[in-house]
């Protein structure tokens, strides 16, 4: 628990290593389409559950995002994001 507090802590200072190029350049970064956003009501926390297309290669991924206080959900569909 210790750990992941520091983590935290590390991040929103801001108090993280920075890493070389090398390893940058095997982060992947990619962009994928919102396809459906709709409430999670098993959740504890007001939550979404979202399904994001990542095209031919990756295909649908399904995730869960605590954010029910941003603009209302509809607005999300076709929506880019990474």
């Amino acid at each position: 628990m210790a750990d992941r507090l520091k983590d935290r802590k590390a991040v929103i200072t801001g108090d993280m290593e920075s890493i070389s190029w090398s390893d940058f350049e095997r982060v992947e970064f990619r962009v994928s389409t919102i396809q459906l956003v709709e409430d999670l009501p098993e959740a504890r926390k007001p939550t979404y559950k979202i399904n994001a297309d990542f095209g031919p290669e990756i295909s649908v991924k399904q995730s869960s995002a605590q954010i029910t206080a941003l603009p209302k959900a509809d607005k999300w569909y076709a929506t880019k994001v990474r």
